[in-house]
Formats: C-alpha cells, sequence, structure tokens
C-alpha cells in the first residue's frame, strides 16, 4: 500500500468522525408543550410546561414569555417536570387574553449541546398575529465546541491504533530466529515515533477539554453561583471530568514508559490500551446516541463500536506507515518478510473493522435518520450522505 494512499485514508477515517459534529437530530428539542404550540386556548394557563426529547439541565436551562409587543413576563422559577429533567415547567402570573411567544434555551444533560427555539400560544384570541407563527428549533454549534470534538476524536483515533498495532500486529511479524542486527535500533526508532504520537494524542485530548470547559463557561456563567456543581452533576460533565483525570493518567504512563527498559513495557502498554478504551467510551456516552429516549443502550454500544472500528482501522494506518517507513533500514529480504507479515495480519484486522463500521453505521443511520425525508432535508442526512460517499475510495 503506498503511503499516499494510507495518508489519505487516515485523513478521511478522522474527517468521517468529526463529519457529525454539526446539526442532529438528536439535539434536545420539544416533543410537547402545554399549552400546545401555536394553538389558542380560551383560558389563561397557570404554568408552561415543555417536555424534551432528552434530559436536560434545568439550572443552566431557561423559559422567557414575551407579550405580542415583546415586552417580558415577570414569571416563576423554573423547575423540572420529572425526574429524568426531560421536562421543565414555568409558574406563570395572571395572563389577560393576547398573543404570547414562548422563547426557550436548554443545554442537554447527555452531550452537552445548546438549543433554542421559540413558539407561539394565544388566549382568547381569534388569530395569532404579529408573532412567530412556526416554531423555530435550533441548535447551537459553538466553533469551540465543535473544534474540541474533532480533537478528542483524532487523538482518541492515534492512541487505538498505537495501542493495539504494536502488541497485536508489530511483535507478531518479528523476524523468527536470531534478529538482524540492527532491528533492535529500526524497533527503537518505531517505538519513539509511537510515544511521539501518544504525546501529540494527550495534548489534544488536554486542548480539546480545555476548549470545552471556556465554551460552557463563557455560555453558562459557570463560575457564578452553583452553576459549576449543577454543569458537573450532569453525565457530560462526569464524562468531561472523567475523560481529563484518564488523559493525565495515560500521560503518567507515558512518562514510565519511557523510562522502563524494553523487557518491562509490555503491561504498561496494555494499561494504555485499557486507557484509550475508557476514553472512547465516554466519547460515546456523550454521543447522540446516548441521548436517545428509545434504545439508548443499544445505539450507545453501537455507537463505540462505531468509533473503536474506526480508530483501530484510522490509527492503524498510522502505525502501519511509520513502520513501512523504518523498514527501509532492515536488508531487504528481512524487510520483505516483516512487511508481507504486517499486511497480511492488518489487512484481516482492517477488513473486520471496515465490516464493523459499516454495519454499526448502517444502524446509527437507521436510528437517527430514519426517513428519506430526513436523509436528504437535513444536515445531519446530507452528512450521512457525504460519508458514504467518502467512503467509496477508501474500499477501492
Amino acid at each position: 500500500m503506498k503511503l499516499s494512499r494510507i495518508f489519505l485514508t487516515i485523513t478521511l477515517t478522522i474527517f468521517l468522525l468529526a463529519a457529525a459534529v454539526g446539526e442532529a437530530l438528536a439535539h434536545a428539542v420539544p416533543v410537547t408543550s402545554v399549552p400546545t404550540a401555536n394553538t389558542i386556548v380560551e383560558t389563561a394557563p397557570e404554568e408552561l410546561r415543555i417536555q424534551f426529547n432528552e434530559p436536560v439541565v434545568p439550572e443552566l436551562s431557561r423559559i422567557d414569555l414575551l407579550t405580542q409587543a415583546g415586552q417580558r413576563i415577570e414569571v416563576g422559577a423554573l423547575a423540572p417536570g420529572n425526574a429524568e429533567n426531560s421536562s421543565l415547567i414555568l409558574p406563570l402570573p395572571p395572563l389577560d387574553n393576547g398573543t404570547y411567544l414562548v422563547s426557550w434555551q436548554v443545554l442537554s444533560a447527555v452531550d452537552g449541546h445548546t438549543t433554542t427555539g421559540t413558539y407561539s400560544f394565544g388566549i382568547g384570541v381569534a388569530s395569532l398575529a404579529g408573532v412567530v407563527g412556526n416554531t423555530q428549533t435550533a441548535a447551537q454549534i459553538d466553533p469551540l465546541s465543535a473544534t474540541a470534538r474533532w480533537l478528542s476524536l483524532t487523538a482518541i483515533v492515534l492512541l487505538l491504533g498505537l495501542f493495539s498495532f504494536r502488541p497485536v500486529l508489530w511483535l507478531p511479524a518479528r523476524p523468527a530466529g536470531d534478529l538482524p542486527e540492527n532491528y533492535a535500533r529500526v524497533d527503537q526508532k518505531i517505538y519513539n515515533a509511537g510515544l511521539v504520537i501518544a504525546w501529540l494524542a494527550v495534548s489534544l485530548m488536554i486542548v480539546a477539554g480545555m476548549l470545552t470547559l471556556t465554551d460552557q463557561v463563557t455560555t453558562y456563567q459557570l463560575f457564578t453561583g452553583n452553576n459549576l456543581i449543577a454543569w458537573l452533576s450532569t453525565r457530560f460533565g462526569w464524562m468531561w471530568l472523567g475523560r481529563l483525570i484518564v488523559t493525565f493518567i495515560l500521560a503518567a504512563i507515558l512518562g514510565r514508559i519511557r523510562a522502563f527498559p524494553a523487557g518491562a513495557r509490555d503491561p504498561l502498554w496494555w494499561a494504555g490500551l485499557a486507557l484509550t478504551l475508557l476514553l472512547a467510551v465516554t466519547a460515546s456516552l456523550i454521543s447522540h446516541s446516548a441521548a436517545l429516549l428509545r434504545d439508548s443502550l443499544n445505539a450507545t454500544l453501537t455507537d463505540l463500536v462505531h468509533l473503536l472500528s474506526a480508530g483501530i482501522w484510522g490509527g492503524g494506518l498510522v502505525q502501519l506507515a511509520l513502520a513501512a517507513w523504518y523498514t527501509r533500514e532492515l536488508a531487504p529480504a528481512v524487510r520483505a518478510s516483516i512487511n508481507l507479515r504486517l499486511i497480511v495480519q492488518f489487512s484481516l484486522l482492517a477488513g473486520l473493522s471496515v465490516g464493523l463500521l459499516m454495519a454499526s453505521g448502517a444502524y446509527l443511520a437507521s436510528v437517527h435518520v430514519a426517513t428519506w425525508t430526513a436523509l436528504f432535508g437535513t444536515t445531519y442526512g446530507r452528512i450521512l450522505l457525504a460519508k458514504l460517499g467518502l467512503m467509496l475510495p477508501l474500499l477501492l
């Protein structure tokens, strides 16, 4: 396999993972509301109730009520409507007949995304005039949040490839019998290059964590009152904190690996793989699949398989490229023997990974984009079509 083809595959694989940063169908959006959106009621309601499709953070969400003239009405304190925090209740003062606009903003407790929207309702009027006629909903994807997701997925891909390639592929491809004189030097170079990639990935994870925190602090004033505690009590906050802790433990292991002699590195290497798997789990637990109200467990596990498959495939290609580069120093016969074993073994692993990647992707597509209209008429659906198009040259 040519290095240019390997580089193209690596780049597209990472893009395939990060392409889902844009708007998706699984953001927190209203399912029902009382009064019903864009309807007219005869008597003034005592409260507003909005049911969302996934849990939200009441302390970091808001619902505003405005008159037809745009004047904000003083309302009661926002409260959760159920134990899952997927419903919000807003106590209302006595309201006169007229048309009102509801403006809401919520923070998803699962994936940490912000969603906003508006709708109107009327009390004792003939028509809804002078306000928004249709429900409007929009997901706010901050550039910091999108960049953080891209960096973290890139880091996980690199780490999965690194920690799986050496024990599963490189060491079994070692020549039998007496090793060539310069084999140890080549092995050390590949090892050191892998550690450089590992440190790069750890750095990307730390930067991603800081970007995420900066985005959330800016949007929700986390250092004001109890906002930080409320944020950390969500699944997204827990996963952010857990990911940061795992990353620092991984950094400590990389430091120990560097200091240990060659024969003592394997246990720490497997520990690095285990920690990388934990990082992948945190990514799936705050994915759109985890936010589904139905079959969220199956969808989350499938999302994890999707991420691991892409990571082992794309990250493994990085290591395969390094091996192909450094083994040029070996004698032709030895180099040919090693490369043949690597290519055969990696082809089997890559074939399995691509199969799982496509199968899991098809399942996730059926969950998140269930209709042809959603496939062609939504941003998420169009991104999915683009990802499928990018898969074709990788398989040729």
